[in-house]
């Protein structure tokens, strides 16, 4: 099991933009200019339950395709987040989509 806290000490404005560029491309929708640093959800699916998913943490490995994966961005476009991990969203393929039904807090960067 990894250890607690933070991974990534911080994303720069300008590889956050990178990353925006590359799932912008990959979903084909328009995304929010907010910067998100955490979302907080309910998932019903496989009774997981209440899940927080921050930058700089893990991605809790009942979520992700593989364990350990690291939350490097969080967008926002219509009606879904967009959690980037370095496999999923940030290198390659599509991030891991979350519908906002089920989203209830939302923790914007301070910029």
């Amino acid at each position: 099991m990894p250890p607690e806290g933070e991974l990534i000490k911080t994303v720069t404005k300008e590889v956050r933009e990178t990353i925006r560029k590359f799932v912008k491309a990959s979903v084909s929708r328009q995304l929010s200019e907010k910067n998100i640093q955490s979302i907080r959800a309910l998932i019903k699916e496989e009774h997981i339950g209440d899940v927080e998913i921050k930058i700089g943490k893990y991605l809790d490995n009942r979520l992700s395709d593989r364990p350990d994966e690291e939350v490097m961005a969080i967008f926002e476009c219509d009606d879904l987040f967009l959690v980037c991990t370095p496999l999923r969203g940030v290198l390659k393929d599509m991030p891991y989509l979350f519908g906002k039904a089920g989203v209830y807090k939302v923790e914007y960067m301070e910029e």
